[in-house]
């Protein structure tokens, strides 16, 4: 999960810098987490939704996954942090993808209904 201190000092920065932050932070924690576990960024992707939910993002609905181009669309329902600012969803997407896809990588919300937000990575 997302630390709160973390989120509650984001606050009170502006969301291009939040988004930097976030997207910074979720990438060396993934770093670390493979490291521990012995697993490359490739082998990370068999536990895509576990990785989503440990962060406390909630359940990845995975549109579009194309590793030779490096982009995602990823969708999420009812997602914890809907209230959140705009920039942490997106943050945490860009450094999660940043480091499976082992490029830098930039998140775009893509449109939203009702509970769902829907996100594009590349």
């Amino acid at each position: 999960m997302l630390p709160f201190e973390l989120l509650s000092d984001l606050q009170a920065i502006d969301q291009g810098k939040m988004y930097k932050i976030v997207k910074n932070d979720i990438h060396s924690t993934m770093d670390s987490f493979a490291k521990k576990i012995g697993a490359s960024p490739m082998g990370m992707f068999k536990s895509l939704e576990e990785i989503f939910e440990c962060f406390g993002l909630g359940k990845p609905e995975v549109i579009v996954l194309d590793q030779n181009k490096k982009a995602a669309v990823v969708r999420f329902h009812d997602t914890p942090l809907r209230n959140c600012s705009t920039a942490v969803v997106p943050g945490a997407l860009a450094g999660m993808f940043s480091f499976l896809f082992n490029k830098q990588v930039e998140c775009i919300y893509n449109k939203g209904s009702a509970g769902v937000c829907e996100f594009r990575i590349e």
